[in-house]
């Protein structure tokens, strides 16, 4: 699993790894223009939170989906969150 962080002054996203399970953690980031944004953590669970900056359309809806990710390729999503942007 993992953790992350939005603030959306300056569009920022930061993911953490927090398990030692040979996966990579990190987010899709969607504003409904149909471009993704991706934001990853591939140091593993070491504490250290890996910072994106993104460039998402204002007052729109955004939504961030999370995933695992081993040798490029994502095999476990979670749930989606739509915020307000």
């Amino acid at each position: 699993m993992g953790e992350m962080t939005w603030c959306a002054d300056g569009d920022r996203v930061s993911v953490r790894d927090t398990e030692y399970d040979g996966y990579a953690f990190g987010v899709r980031i969607s504003d409904g223009s149909g471009r993704y944004r991706w934001c990853k953590d591939t140091s593993g669970a070491d504490d250290t939170w890996k910072r994106c900056n993104v460039d998402l359309r204002e007052n729109t809806a955004i939504e961030i989906r999370g995933s695992k990710e081993r040798s490029g390729h994502r095999t476990i999503w979670f749930n989606t969150h739509t915020f307000s942007h």
